[in-house]
Parts: C-alpha cells; sequence; structure tokens
C-alpha cells in the first residue's frame, strides 16, 4: 500500500514544473544579466532542497492519511458486511475504500510541493534586491 501511496503523490508532482525551470517576473531594468542568471540558480538551488524535503515530508502524510482511511474503511464495511454474513470480505473492501480516500487533497498538494518553492525563489530574489513584479509563487509557468 505504501509504495501506491508514494506513486500517486509522485503522479501529483511529476505533473508540477520543475523548480529548475521556474523564473519570477524581475524588473529587470539595471540588472546585471550575469548576475541575475548567477542568483537565480542559487535561489533556485536553495528551493530545489526545500522542494525535495516537503515532497518527502507529505508522501509520509499521504501514507498515515491512506492507513487511517484504511482502518476506518476496514471497520465501516466489517459492519456493514456483518449484516450481509460476510463482515471480513466487508471489511477488506472497506479498507480498500478508505485507504483511496483517506489520503490527499490535490489543491493542497500543489500548494505544498509547488507553490511554496516558487514562493522560496521569490523572497530569494526579493531578498537578493530584485524586484519581483509576480504576484509570489505565481510566475512564469504557473497554472
Amino acid at each position: 500500500m505504501r509504495r501506491l501511496m508514494v506513486s500517486a503523490a509522485l503522479v501529483v508532482a511529476g505533473c508540477a514544473q520543475s523548480i529548475s525551470e521556474y523564473e519570477p517576473v524581475i524588473d529587470s531594468a539595471g540588472v546585471p544579466a550575469d548576475r541575475y542568471q548567477a542568483d537565480l540558480a542559487q535561489c533556485r538551488q536553495i528551493a530545489d532542497a526545500a522542494q525535495r524535503r516537503l515532497f518527502t515530508e507529505r508522501n509520509e502524510q499521504i501514507y498515515q492519511e491512506a492507513l487511517a482511511g484504511a482502518a476506518v474503511g476496514a471497520v465501516i464495511g466489517a459492519a456493514a458486511g456483518s449484516l450481509g454474513g460476510n463482515a471480513g470480505r466487508g471489511a477488506a473492501i472497506g479498507a480498500g475504500v478508505g485507504a483511496a480516500a483517506g489520503p490527499g487533497d490535490p489543491a493542497y498538494d500543489y500548494q505544498v510541493i509547488v507553490a511554496q518553492p516558487r514562493r522560496i525563489v521569490d523572497r530569494c530574489m526579493a531578498n537578493r534586491g530584485y524586484a519581483v513584479l509576480n504576484d509570489s509563487g505565481a510566475a512564469t509557468g504557473a497554472y
């Protein structure tokens, strides 16, 4: 089951634009291009490390939510199955349904895995003196 949850999270993240492609909208007046590219690369590196950590934490959270959903589903399924004379089958079906229904909120996953690292790049660039013009986390390639 853990592999299923990790695979589901990988699919969610796989649909997301890589942080290495993300570029905030910057007012580039007076900004040397070579300095900009070096700063952007460093900010992306910081965000990439954060994104990997956030992704790992979110996978663990999805796994825990799936386990909780499976447990609740098994109890409800067993109770419903016992009415029909087959509590075991009801528990198995309920566990499967509960595991699938328990984890994940795609909007939350997007905020954690995609938007938050983008905001890190934006803040990093702003801290380096660039005028970031886009809404935080919503620059080029934003969905």
